[in-house]
């Protein structure tokens, strides 16, 4: 486990989730993705889809 919590769940993202994520800048896209993951762990996602990024993005408030 590391300092952060329990991250060894994979998490499948779909096409149109991964092009999305595409659009963020690059120098801020592994922190988002980690944001992203970690919401949807901790909402009982194991998939990342649009509909996660959209209530992701809600809760970030971005």
């Amino acid at each position: 486990m590391s300092a952060g919590g329990d991250d060894s769940t994979a998490f499948v993202w779909t096409s149109a989730a991964e092009k999305r994520l595409g659009n963020i800048p690059s120098f801020v896209r592994a922190m988002a993705r980690t944001g992203i993951e970690k919401y949807a762990r901790e909402n009982g996602f194991s998939q990342v889809d649009e509909q996660v990024l959209d209530q992701a993005k809600d809760f970030f408030g971005m």
